[in-house]
């Protein structure tokens, strides 16, 4: 048994209620699809947010070699991302890009100890 399985009820608890009452809507906006949920145009996009607005080649190129800076390849950088935000370098909002980029330039170096 987890010593915090109080702690974790009631957060769900709270997560949960929100949901219900449309707080956070964004972050669960996804999550609700069942197997009888028609997927029609669109759907599964927060409304308001253009679907096709991604991050320049020159950014995607930055991101790259801020990850070489710190030892990583390509294939690193991808996984990062892909991990952490659940789409590919390619498919990366613009509004998401400067994190991403900090956050590169911020991990230690690769094999550093």
């Amino acid at each position: 048994m987890s010593d915090e399985c109080f702690k974790m009820a009631l957060t769900d608890a709270i997560s949960v209620s929100c949901k219900a009452l449309g707080f956070g809507a964004d972050v669960y906006w996804d999550k609700d699809r069942t197997k009888y949920s028609g997927t029609p145009e669109g759907a599964g996009k927060p409304p308001g947010r253009p679907q096709n607005v991604v991050i320049t080649e020159a950014q995607i190129k930055e991101l790259y070699a801020a990850g070489e800076a710190g030892g990583r390849g390509r294939s690193d950088v991808d996984k990062i991302i892909a991990d952490n935000r659940g789409y590919p370098v390619d498919k990366m909002p613009p509004e998401d890009y400067d994190g991403i980029l900090t956050a590169i330039k911020a991990m230690p170096r690769k094999g550093a100890a």
